[in-house]
């Protein structure tokens, strides 16, 4: 579940990040993709149903498929990796959203 989420809000981080630059265009700032980020992965835990969660909870772990899509998630996912503040920061601000979402859900106690 946990790769999941990362992997939704790495892809929201790569997506829009490339989607909100043109070539013209300095890059947006880091706190820009930040908060488009948390806020598209929260969006996702609060949309979803309860039923919804509890099957994301449940299925193993995918490994991302090939194409343009998957080759941006691992590279924000390296980004992740090799940025320790920023990650902290991204699950900082996504884990109790998503925390009190599965609580009401009662997917955790």
């Amino acid at each position: 579940m946990k790769r999941s989420i990362v992997l939704a809000a790495m892809t929201s981080l790569a997506v829009f990040g490339c989607a909100l630059r043109s070539p013209s265009q300095p890059p947006p700032p880091p706190e820009a993709l930040m908060d488009l980020a948390t806020n598209l992965v929260i969006q996702k835990f609060q949309n979803s149903s309860c039923e919804d969660l509890s099957q994301m909870q449940s299925q193993p772990q995918s490994q991302p498929q090939a194409g343009p899509q998957a080759a941006l998630q691992e590279k924000a996912i390296k980004m992740l990796r090799n940025n320790p503040e920023m990650r902290t920061e991204f699950i900082n601000r996504v884990a109790g959203p998503i925390a009190n979402r599965m609580f009401d859900c009662g997917l955790i106690p």
